[in-house]
């Protein structure tokens, strides 16, 4: 669970300095920020097991880190731009914190769900990847419900060995909410 705190510090930082830059990247109260949402996102590489090789493992802890680096990054952009009004005259204090608070609701709760759910879904296919043999005939095979994509019904039941390049594309999770 992502604690709002850190988000909110790393947004009154934003407010005393009266914008966001990349440079602040390196600063406390950001590095923080980004170490919180790796926090959260790392527990789904647990669902990695022995079988998968440790530099997929570790690929896919750096991707992780990354990825927090970047939405932390777009979030505390998205902040400082929220001190403003659209007339360019600076918000309250009160409606600055209710920019905030929104901003701290779509990244680090709504989106941080998805996200850690991405990287549980990708962990699981990466183990299964290098737990598969290299001969194997591997099908593609949705959930087969009312929810699947119509690009991913259209390849439903594609069976092909797993050295072809069809599975560089469309090896799961494909897409966000792949399931």
């Amino acid at each position: 669970k992502y604690r709002p705190e850190v988000f909110f510090r790393a947004a009154r930082y934003v407010y005393k300095r009266g914008q966001f830059t990349r440079k602040m990247l390196h600063d406390t109260p950001v590095v923080d920020a980004i170490r919180e949402t790796y926090e959260c996102l790392h527990p789904a590489l647990d669902h990695l097991t022995n079988k998968t090789p440790k530099t997929v493992r570790d690929a896919l802890d750096h991707n992780a880190f990354i990825f927090s680096g970047f939405k932390v990054y777009h979030s505390l952009r998205e902040v400082g731009l929220s001190l403003t009004k659209e007339d360019g005259t600076i918000k309250s204090v009160e409606e600055f914190r209710a920019s905030v608070r929104a901003i701290h609701t779509r990244y680090n709760e709504r989106y941080l769900e998805s996200e850690y759910e991405h990287a549980v879904g990708s962990a699981l296919m990466a183990d299964r990847w290098h737990s598969t043999a290299p001969k194997s005939i591997l099908e593609y095979r949705t959930a087969g419900d009312n929810k699947v994509r119509p690009a991913h019904e259209a390849i439903d039941g594609t069976r092909l060995p797993k050295d072809d390049r069809f599975w560089l594309d469309y090896f799961p999770p494909n897409g966000w909410g792949c399931r």
